[in-house]
């Protein structure tokens, strides 16, 4: 497959006018690999549009650090065919986001060094709609975030609120917390859903984002929501420093997981907890005993035991299993893990 490169250097674009300092930061890039044969069309942040035939690759480079709306859809006829990727992507130093598109259309995004990253030189202050966006990301402020929820409350139909969310989830961040009280302002859980489709990518504390699932009514809207959050974390970049889970958020995991009095429930907390977390061996001993049956401990440990910073001490664990079967199944995980 032939791959075809299109090098957009946009920094004279996002430069401000009244500069008195500058500093040097490296620059990120996104590249968008599709193998359909048909033209797609690309917007970021609004603007850009322009309609290729990217049977191969496209790579937008020289990007300053910071939010980028992207869209990408397809291009029928010089107009705009239907949605194929439409998410808020945050573009690091140094970093190559790629958004992969198959055949089919299903969409992947994924995270690796940048090659061709270049210093940039950004305005410390300035003015004006292209000011470059902050390095520091930080969740809506409560003041911001009241003015939302009134704004919501506004709207007594589920779908009027939808729009208000459309619109403003490109300019903020939110904690798991605040993604809650928007939430609760809708009737439905499938439009909580939806809302939370829209928001996940925003919210700066994803390690707490499954704490919120009793925001729905129904137990398909929870499970559904925790999927959501399980999808969302294999697009994260990992984080460089790995420690243990602190003894607060550990605290509770395992009172939400208390919450849940059948294991599969418990199963799929720890499915989207996993993603977020490291453990030490004796924090994996807590959470098994929290399990009625040796079964459901062994599931649990499949899933944790490749999350545990020192394996050579999970044997010592292998006495929260009620028989011996379990606790020889225990130990052959660990000797698969090693």
């Amino acid at each position: 497959m032939k791959t075809k490169i299109l090098l957009l250097f946009i920094v004279s674009l996002l430069a401000t006018s009244g500069i008195h300092a500058q500093r040097a930061v490296s620059s990120g890039s996104i590249q968008i690999a599709s193998e359909r044969p048909e033209a797609l069309q690309i917007e970021v942040n609004g603007l850009f549009s322009f309609r290729e035939n990217i049977s191969g690759s496209v790579l937008l480079s020289n990007l300053m650090p910071g939010e980028y709306r992207i869209r990408i859809s397809g291009a029928r006829g010089g107009r705009h065919g239907a949605n194929i990727f439409e998410q808020s992507i945050w573009i690091q130093s140094g970093q190559r986001t790629v958004i992969s598109i198959s055949a089919n259309n299903r969409t992947s995004v994924t995270f690796s060094p940048d090659p061709n990253s270049t210093m940039l030189c950004i305005a410390e202050q300035g003015s004006g709609s292209h000011r470059p966006p902050p390095t520091t990301v930080r969740p809506i402020s409560d003041d911001d975030l009241n003015r939302m929820l009134s704004e919501l409350r506004r709207h007594p139909f589920d779908r009027d609120k939808l729009n208000v969310i459309d619109v403003s989830a490109v300019f903020h961040f939110y904690t798991a917390n605040q993604l809650r009280q928007i939430l609760a302002l809708f009737t439905s859980d499938d439009n909580r859903l939806q809302c939370a489709r829209l928001l996940i990518p925003q919210v700066l504390d994803p390690e707490n984002l499954y704490l919120q699932a009793n925001v729905f009514t129904f137990n398909s809207g929870r499970n559904s929501f925790l999927d959501l959050i399980r999808d969302a974390g294999s697009h994260r970049p990992s984080s460089p420093a790995i420690r243990p889970i602190n003894n607060d958020d550990l605290n509770r995991m395992i009172s939400e997981l208390r919450q849940h009095p059948f294991d599969r429930d418990k199963l799929n907390v720890i499915g989207v907890s996993a993603v977020f977390h490291f453990y030490t061996a004796s924090q994996l001993r807590q959470i098994l005993a929290l399990f009625t049956s040796d079964d459901n401990r062994l599931q649990c440990a499949r899933q944790l035991i490749s999350r545990t910073l020192d394996p050579e001490n999970l044997y010592l664990q292998a006495d929260v299993f009620t028989f011996n079967s379990g606790r020889n199944s225990f130990l052959n995980l660990i000797r698969e893990s090693r």
